[in-house]
């Protein structure tokens, strides 16, 4: 199965976690309604959005693909989004990687990536997975500035 999104001219790729990262943080229970969705199937990956679907065709189609063709689509969490769960977070690169740390109740965490958007994702995650209360606040964060 494909895990990396497909290459585009589009740049809105450097901006979205990595498929793998959003579907961890979907399983652990972080709000799932993001402007942009990965399509995935069994060998593409492609990130996209149905926000200028006015009619609702196009998210018909999508709606029709999963239950026929075996496509999944998951939330791809955007570097704004991550951010709002993630107040007060300091990020340092070096060496080609970039580490996030946060105070996060009077414990400091740390996570490591490549991609700072990867590096956000894996910090929350980390988050969640230690005090999982946390993931009401978090999901509160996100809707309050939909």
């Amino acid at each position: 199965m494909q895990t990396e999104p497909i290459k585009t001219e589009c740049s809105i790729e450097q901006d979205l976690a990595q498929p793998d990262f959003c579907r961890i943080l979907k399983s652990v229970g972080l709000f799932d309604k993001t402007p942009y969705q990965y399509r995935i199937g069994a060998d593409f990956c492609i990130p996209f959005t149905n926000a200028f679907d006015t009619e609702g065709v196009y998210t018909q189609m999508d709606n029709n693909a999963i239950a026929t063709c075996g496509i999944e689509i998951i939330p791809a969490y955007r570097v704004s989004d991550l951010e709002k769960c993630l107040e007060g977070f300091i990020i340092r690169k070096a060496e080609g990687y970039y580490q996030a740390t946060l105070v996060f109740r009077n414990r400091k965490l740390t996570a490591f990536a490549e991609r700072l958007p990867d590096v956000l994702a894996s910090l929350l995650f980390i988050i969640i997975q230690r005090y999982p209360d946390s993931l009401t606040e978090f999901n509160k964060r996100i809707l309050k500035s939909e």
